[in-house]
């Protein structure tokens, strides 16, 4: 998937790889709220890397599923737009964890 991508992203690309989010959630003990965006980014990549990206955030919703299902205060909330959930819709992030702020 590599092959083509600039070395800035790719270092990039290498910390997210080393970083186990889900591991750290299924060690939570209080509330989480995790928001994703359902439109790909995909469609920014060369074409080669495409496909693969598809299939990690595949993967992606995948695990975060199965974490949500495994952990009593992990809750996933999907929204239509994309990664920037929190600059695109700051109003529904604040609904989404206002109850737990006041818990």
């Amino acid at each position: 998937m590599s092959a083509g991508l600039d070395e800035d992203f790719l270092a990039v690309m290498r910390a997210i790889d080393a970083l186990d989010l889900f591991a750290a959630y299924r060690r939570i003990r209080g509330p989480l709220v995790v928001t994703r965006g359902q439109q790909s980014m995909a469609d920014l990549l060369p074409a080669e890397a495409q496909e693969p990206w598809r299939a990690y955030e595949r993967w992606t919703l995948a695990e975060l599923r199965r974490t949500e299902a495994a952990v009593a205060g992990f809750r996933l909330h999907e929204t239509a737009g994309g990664h920037d959930v929190h600059l695109a819709e700051p109003d529904l992030v604040v609904s989404l964890i206002a109850p737990a702020l006041r818990g």
